[in-house]
């Protein structure tokens, strides 16, 4: 049988397969702290409210949780991972960490992963804050969300359409 394991978080996002449980985070530095529930992919269709890939810049940081589709993956087993993308729909992506608990420094943004829980329902999750270097951790405070302006749980919408219509087809086929 062929080993099942699935792609990192910039390549699930790309491919838009869990658009609804995605969040991008914008502003750090002036919304102040995110704090939220971060939950396997593999557990999607079973996710009531949390995430399962959260998009800070080019970082994807989503749950690589040992189950199902997922059970042989072979990097950052059951940890929070850490991704990189290339800009745009590009081929290119690279493994940067892997948490279990702990703070992850990138740039000018620090990924906090408080702790490892189980909801009502039985699912494992994630909290996870996501600051500034100048922010404190909220990790062991209670639920913190900024404005809407510092957060999209669908893409950023799309450039508006520079072409004009398509001309009329031709009333009969064309050769090659």
């Amino acid at each position: 049988r062929w080993p099942l394991m699935c792609f990192n978080g910039a390549k699930n996002w790309q491919l838009g397969w869990y658009e609804d449980k995605t969040i991008e985070l914008y502003n750090i530095a002036s919304c102040g702290p995110w704090k939220g529930r971060l939950y396997g992919y593999v557990d999607y269709s079973l996710v009531a409210d949390g995430y399962v890939i959260i998009k800070v810049g080019e970082i994807h940081i989503q749950f690589n949780k040992i189950s199902r589709i997922n059970e042989d993956t072979m990097e950052m087993r059951n940890m929070v991972a850490f991704t990189q993308s290339s800009d745009g729909f590009g081929p290119q992506s690279w493994s940067l960490a892997g948490l279990e608990t702990g703070s992850w420094d990138y740039k000018d943004i620090v990924v906090d992963v408080c702790r490892k829980s189980t909801d009502a329902s039985g699912l494992d999750y994630f909290d996870i804050v996501v600051r500034n270097h100048a922010q404190s951790s909220r990790c062991l405070n209670q639920k913190y969300t900024p404005s809407e302006q510092c957060h999209s749980k669908t893409s950023s919408p799309s450039k508006l359409p520079t072409q004009q219509p398509t001309p009329q087809p031709s009333p009969i086929p064309t050769r090659f």
